[in-house]
């Protein structure tokens, strides 16, 4: 990507303002996705410079995809003051790291709070970045760090924007009281705010990976990802590789290959993620079955609770619906690898097979039953 200097930074704000363009001060405020933002914004009475609303205006409403580029270049360091402090629980929107599958990715992750202890620790790292390096700085460097809970129950660091983060208590049913999750979520806050204890830590976390409610959480996801592997491969896909039912497959064009890498990269990644997830599925449901049948105890059975009826209703339905779309899944696999020229090497659904193959080995032990 080409640098762009200063000057050319300011004949775009020139361009822009002669058109009237520049956004009011109001009006960048109002574009921020975070009403925790939104609110300190307005609190501490701020106040973004032109350049700073230009900026803030590709990233949050940009005309084209070189516009939103052009905020990661050189220079383009924007101080945006937000109140998340260390050991806040926030819940993150939008798209994160790949590396670790998230607990509750989709609609929001939860994580913890690691940067700026205080007011005083936030601002001087701000005037850091914009007095002593802001010439090799870019908007990435608004990101801040949080402790992500992930799927097995540990923790690990991403930097989100903070305009795309909310006090996970202003959340809808994100912070339950009576929640292991909760409980989890509030040692971790302890213990970077200096408290608590690592013992209690993982008491907690033993206590929510061993969970029946850790393992509908797991299902649920396992159920939403095995639908958007289904959809990329026989919507997205077929759509792609077949404009209409009737036609042969088709040759590529070079929008349709990189399309295509793209599709296939997503769908090798739900792959990876569905086997992650049988895997964590693992901890629950063995704890839960031990507890229901009064094994001898190990370390870490007492944090597991007797499965409740109504909870065994809802992992029921959760395993029925599984099974059947992975059924449906299989099915569809078979049909479509009957056409002519299909690219039969460009799935993985060797990997959903095999993991849903262990599910089944998973729900066997939980209910003591086999499925027919």
């Amino acid at each position: 990507m080409a640098e762009t200097t200063d000057s050319e930074l300011e004949k775009k704000i020139e361009a822009e303002r002669a058109l009237g363009a520049i956004p009011t001060n109001e009006e960048i405020i109002a574009l921020i996705p975070s009403r925790a933002v939104r609110e300190h914004l307005v609190k501490i009475s701020h106040q973004f410079s032109e350049r700073d609303r230009y900026i803030l205006r590709c990233f949050l409403a940009p005309k084209s995809d070189e516009e939103l580029d052009s905020v990661f270049e050189k220079g383009r360091y924007v101080s945006v003051p937000h109140p998340f402090r260390r050991g806040d629980i926030v819940a993150a929107y939008g798209k994160h790291s790949v590396f670790q599958p998230r607990a509750h990715e989709g609609g929001y992750s939860l994580g913890i709070m690691r940067s700026f202890k205080d007011d005083a620790e936030w601002q001087a790292w701000d005037l850091d970045v914009r007095t002593r390096i802001r010439h090799i700085t870019d908007f990435s460097d608004v990101a801040t760090t949080v402790e992500f809970l992930q799927d097995d129950g540990s923790f690990s660091h991403d930097h989100p924007n903070p305009v795309n983060l909310e006090f996970a208590r202003d959340v809808p049913d994100a912070l339950s009281a009576k929640s292991a999750r909760t409980k989890l979520l509030e040692a971790a806050s302890d213990l970077l705010r200096g408290e608590g204890s690592i013992e209690y830590l993982e008491y907690e976390q033993e206590r929510y990976t061993q969970s029946a409610e850790h393992l509908l959480e797991l299902l649920e996801k396992l159920r939403g990802t095995l639908h958007d592997y289904e959809w990329k491969m026989f919507g997205k896909f077929r759509t792609l590789y077949f404009p209409d039912d009737f036609s042969p497959m088709q040759n590529l064009s070079s929008e349709q290959k990189e399309e295509a890498q793209e599709l296939l990269s997503q769908m090798e990644f739900a792959s990876r993620i569905i086997e992650h997830l049988v895997k964590d599925i693992a901890v629950p449901t063995k704890a839960l079955s031990s507890s229901a049948a009064g094994s001898g105890k190990k370390r870490g059975d007492c944090c597991a609770s007797e499965l409740k009826p109504y909870e065994k209703f809802h992992l029921r339905r959760e395993l029925d619906d599984i099974f059947l779309q992975n059924d449906g899944i299989q099915r569809r696999i078979k049909n479509f690898l009957e056409t002519p020229d299909c690219p039969r090497r460009q799935f993985y659904q060797k990997r959903v097979e095999r993991a849903v193959k262990r599910l089944s080995k998973f729900s066997d032990i939980l209910f003591d039953t086999k499925r027919r």
